[in-house]
């Protein structure tokens, strides 16, 4: 936690407005609601960012094309997110992104409706995602996968970021499947819908959660520690 509070107070930055001052550095991020942010707001409470004259407006984010779209025009300085949207940026957009600071295995689950009884029951069925070809997809795709279930045998959705996914369960029961993360996947399970358990228990570890910014911006920052 030591390590990664470190990076966060060198890169992510999150203060109230009535801390900031003339003489501070402005930063916009943008980050997804989530367990995630814990640190963000760790350091913000022990007065870390102020005190090293960091005043940053935190973005949440509506879904990952936005996020990503921002970040390349120059919107935000630093986004927070799955790893694999640095990787569709520099793949297939050619914008040159640099991890900052890795995360954790986004602590997801496959969430689906109450009348699921396996993953076989997902075939012919929607499930909701995020954008398409990205993050989060992709362990779908391969949990999917990994029960028999190919491209073709199941409908994806783009509905957006995991707030939006779980809303979508709630109020449409033909949106059978979707991956979410905490809080989400905690309040899907009280508001009636099932837990099929931790992605990362089907497809392994996974580098999911991590902070990336334009090579150009990005610069190594020594910590004090």
């Amino acid at each position: 936690m030591k390590n990664l509070l470190a990076a966060i107070v060198a890169g992510f930055v999150l203060v109230s407005p009535h801390h900031a001052r003339a003489v501070d550095t402005r930063l916009t991020i943008m980050v997804f609601v989530g367990i995630q942010n814990l640190p963000l707001f760790a350091a913000q409470s022990q007065g870390f960012f102020a005190k090293r004259g960091l005043d940053v407006d935190m973005k949440i984010a509506p879904g990952s094309e936005v996020l990503r779209e921002g970040l390349a025009n120059g919107k935000w300085q630093i986004v927070h997110t799955a790893f694999d949207n640095a990787v569709a940026m520099a793949d297939v957009a050619k914008v040159d992104v640099v991890g900052v600071i890795g995360g954790d295995n986004s602590f997801n689950h496959l969430i689906v409706q109450p009348e699921i009884g396996s993953v076989k029951d997902l075939r012919g069925k929607t499930v909701v995602l995020d954008a398409l070809n990205t993050a989060y997809a992709f362990q779908l795709y391969d949990i999917l996968a990994k029960n028999g279930l190919n491209k073709g045998d199941y409908t994806p959705k783009s509905v957006g970021a995991t707030f939006k996914r779980l809303a979508a369960m709630q109020e449409d029961k033909n949106a059978s499947a979707a991956i979410l993360n905490a809080p989400f996947s905690i309040l899907a399970v009280k508001s009636g819908l099932k837990d099929m358990g931790p992605v990362s228990n089907v497809i392994g570890p996974y580098q999911a959660t991590a902070g990336f910014s334009l090579r150009s911006w990005g610069r190594p920052i020594p910590t004090p520690w």
